[in-house]
């Protein structure tokens, strides 16, 4: 998929106040290299979190949890930030930052499939694995001309390409 989509931080405004404590609790799932593992609390969002924060006199602590219950945590008020593409769903609960990376979104398909994205309606009559939760765009998710299969994580859909030949919607270029 041919499009550019912004990724920005998440503050949560179910308050008055973003930040009322000294500890700032950042919430995702994997997701390289925004948010590469658990052991490591390391990836382009955690870092951007951690050095802008810091300066602020915040301490910054990770937690990897799925990406569904990330969200929903942020927009309730029980986690501080995350990290999300922009979309018009978010906008309404969310307040976000200024971007800082941008990213395209493409297919991985398996190397025996002839399919080729030219536009979404090249999609018409296929299945497209996609992770609960994320942002896709509008004209993507309205689109009822195509199946959509969602999965909580990245290595479900891995295995439903490989097994059932879906296409897999994925970024794979940062800039």
């Amino acid at each position: 998929m041919k499009n550019t989509v912004v990724l920005s931080l998440l503050l949560s405004m179910m308050s008055g106040q973003a930040f009322s404590a000294e500890e700032i609790t950042f919430v995702a799932d994997p997701w390289p290299p925004f948010a590469v593992s658990e052991s490591s609390n390391q990836g382009i969002s955690i870092d951007v979190a951690k050095k802008s924060l810091e300066t602020q006199g915040y301490n910054i602590s990770v937690k990897f949890i799925p990406w569904t219950r990330a969200i929903e945590g942020v927009k309730k008020g029980e986690y501080d930030i995350t990290h999300e593409w922009i979309s018009e769903e978010g906008e309404k609960t969310l307040l976000f930052s200024s971007s800082y990376a941008v990213n395209d979104v493409k297919f991985i398909k398996r190397k025996d499939d002839t399919f080729e994205y030219n536009g979404i309606e090249s999609l018409k009559g296929k299945t497209v694995a996609t992770i609960r939760g994320y942002a896709y765009g509008d004209d993507f998710l309205k689109n009822n001309d195509f199946k959509k299969e969602e999965a909580s994580d990245f290595n479900t859909n891995i295995k439903n390409l490989l097994q059932r030949g879906w296409i897999l919607l994925w970024m794979t270029k940062l800039s």
